[in-house]
């Protein structure tokens, strides 16, 4: 449980890749909607002095969503998810 308190904290991007090669789309969506809500509170109280003060892998926010996007079969919870990303 602790390591996968620690990857969760310090790694999402570990997690998202995990869950897409196990074909664990709501997992991904999951990670992939914590790490970027993460990013964008650390933005919040002050706004960065450049462009590249937080970095977010968008090619791999890209996989998920295609991912996601080749499935028909979703739950409604992972069909929620997959909007809740598509609007971040």
């Amino acid at each position: 449980m602790l390591l996968l308190s620690n990857l969760q904290h310090h790694h999402h991007e570990y997690l998202i890749r995990i869950s897409l090669k196990f074909d664990v789309i709501e997992s991904a969506l999951e990670h992939t909607l914590t790490l970027i809500r993460k990013a964008d509170s650390k933005l919040r109280p002050s706004p960065p002095k450049t462009s590249s003060a937080t970095w977010l892998p968008y090619t791999l926010i890209d996989q998920v969503l295609v991912a996601a996007a080749a499935h028909e079969d979703l739950s409604p919870q992972v069909q929620t998810l997959k909007r809740e990303l598509q609007t971040e």
